[in-house]
């Protein structure tokens, strides 16, 4: 009697796998270089542009290179006359000062030893890259099933197209790198991955205004859903004092000169100027703004942190409330500019992601452009009108989950 031996296949090897990582990261970065060549040899070669990168970049080159107080009036007026030519008058209302924390120097120290055209370029493309990454991040931590390849580039087609972008990079701004860390950390931390969860949203500090609020509520929630969680807690809080203590090993008084250098400008929460439209329009005076506006605030606060309380437990719901924080922190943190917005982002996705399950992709592209167009259009009256496109949607959404959290407060997926 013949007897037949099975032999077991042999297990796959990785190398494919590892083979196939290797030439994707081989192709961003032949991808990243051949971009800043173009972003160099089309625009950056040719003027100085990027004001907001420039004031880091060249307050942290005195800094490092010439050992000068980056907060001092001497770099102040370096940084003016480089820029814009000429030393502005205290009737200037945006000094072009560096009013940054120190440790935003840390970020941009890298690309000091180079020629700022050059800086800037890399600096225009790591946000292009930042961007793609946040999108990607997103669309994963709040699983986006995307059923055709259009529908699979809705997300990077409305990212990139979207006023808020192109601010960033005429600007030089901060904020698409500051969401890349917070999304990035929080799809970490919800696959499980504290320690670098943790580390990375702490990186979203980085521009504190857009940064802070989602990564204090991120904290939060790892510290009172788990001891599983308390991981990410450590990490967070140590990059944490890292960026807030290691800098004064530098210059000790730094956030003292923060505070000072950014005193020039008006501190009140985002939603004074929906609040003193409001009250212009209803002939009420306007010394109630700031009050007003400073209780709605904290109230608009305690409800988000009443929110975040109620679902510690449902990881799923991360996405909700990561999109409403992103909202709110726009309303409750002093906010200056146009770049501020993409904090709106995660919960813009949300609604793309609600409409992706109930229209034809096409449909939804053709509505996609027709809201960005739209803002475009909005940013020529935006101190009059985008406080009422984010205020009132928030507000609602607020009384919504609020009012769900009594009636009916077992969590929803998306989809």
């Amino acid at each position: 009697m013949d007897t037949q031996i099975l032999v077991a296949a042999p297990p796959q090897s990785p190398k494919p796998l590892l083979l196939r990582r290797r030439l994707i990261v081989f192709g961003l970065v032949i991808i990243f270089l051949l971009d800043v060549g173009l972003v160099y040899s089309l625009q950056t070669s040719r003027r100085i542009s990027a004001g907001d990168f420039f004031v880091v970049w060249y307050a942290t080159r005195q800094m490092v290179f010439e050992h000068r107080d980056p907060y001092s009036q001497e770099v102040t007026n370096g940084i003016q006359v480089a820029f814009a030519g000429q030393v502005f008058g205290p009737e200037v209302e945006d000094q072009l000062s560096f009013n940054y924390p120190l440790f935003t120097a840390l970020y941009v120290l890298p690309l000091t030893p180079f020629d700022y055209p050059l800086a800037e370029a890399i600096w225009n493309v790591i946000n292009q890259f930042a961007m793609a990454g946040a999108v990607w991040a997103w669309v994963r931590l709040v699983g986006w099933r995307a059923t055709s390849p259009l529908q699979a580039c809705l997300p990077y087609i409305a990212a990139f197209l979207a006023y808020p972008f192109f601010f960033t990079l005429v600007y030089g701004q901060y904020t698409v790198v500051t969401l890349f860390f917070a999304l990035s950390g929080a799809l970490l931390l919800r696959r499980g991955h504290f320690w670098a969860g943790g580390a990375v949203v702490a990186l979203a500090l980085f521009k504190p205004q857009s940064g802070a609020v989602l990564v204090a509520f991120l904290m939060l929630w790892c510290l009172v859903g788990g001891r599983q969680r308390w991981p990410a807690l450590v990490s967070g809080v140590g990059v944490g004092l890292s960026l807030l203590l290691g800098p004064m090993l530098w210059q000790g008084d730094w956030p003292w000169r923060w505070l000072e250098q950014a005193g020039y400008r008006r501190v009140h929460p985002g939603m004074y100027s929906f609040d003193e439209r409001l009250l212009s329009r209803a002939g009420l005076s306007l010394a109630w703004a700031v009050p007003v506006a400073t209780l709605l605030a904290v109230g608009i606060g305690l409800s988000l942190a009443w929110l975040w309380w109620r679902d510690r437990n449902s990881p799923e719901r991360l996405p909700v409330l990561i999109g409403l924080t992103g909202l709110v922190t726009l309303l409750v943190l002093p906010q200056y500019g146009f770049c501020n917005d993409i904090t709106v982002y995660p919960a813009a996705f949300l609604g793309l992601a609600w409409l992706c399950t109930r229209l034809s992709p096409r449909l939804v592209l053709a509505l996609t452009l027709v809201v960005v167009l739209t803002l475009y259009g909005v940013m020529l009256n935006y101190f009059v009108l985008m406080e009422y496109i984010v205020a009132i949607p928030t507000l609602c959404w607020l009384g919504f989950e609020l009012r769900r959290s009594i009636s009916r407060p077992n969590s929803v997926r998306l989809n």
